[in-house]
């Protein structure tokens, strides 16, 4: 199983077209026909919905098997959830025992909306 970030070096993807072209340049570099999970790295651009709108039309050309985000809040996930659009598989988030209070919250949403919790310690 593979996973890769969309444009990690930036720390965020702006928009359907730079997100198609990020997981093509990931495909490239990687060498592959298909990246098992792609991830959104970090919720803060102002075009969420346009490019989670990417990440869908990614995973309907079967370019990407899932899909998913990293660093969400509730408040992102609700974004995508208020706009109609299917919500993540897995949301990646720190965590270790220190923040679990305050995590707290989106633990509890995802585990509501059926997304699973990877998790990255720091």
């Amino acid at each position: 199983v593979l996973g890769s970030k969309g444009n990690k070096d930036s720390d965020h993807i702006e928009g359907y077209e730079a997100a198609m072209n990020a997981c093509q340049q990931s495909l490239k570099k990687l060498g592959l026909g298909y990246i098992d999970l792609y991830l959104i790295h970090s919720p803060n651009t102002g075009k969420l919905v346009e490019t989670w709108d990417a990440f869908l039309e990614l995973q309907r050309e079967g370019v990407v098997k899932s899909i998913g985000v990293s660093n969400f809040g509730v408040q992102h996930l609700e974004a995508l959830k208020a706009s109609g659009r299917p919500l993540p598989v897995v949301n990646q988030i720190e965590m270790h025992p220190l923040i679990y209070q305050e995590r707290r919250s989106v633990i509890e949403y995802c585990e509501a909306n059926g997304i699973r919790i990877t998790a990255y310690g720091s």
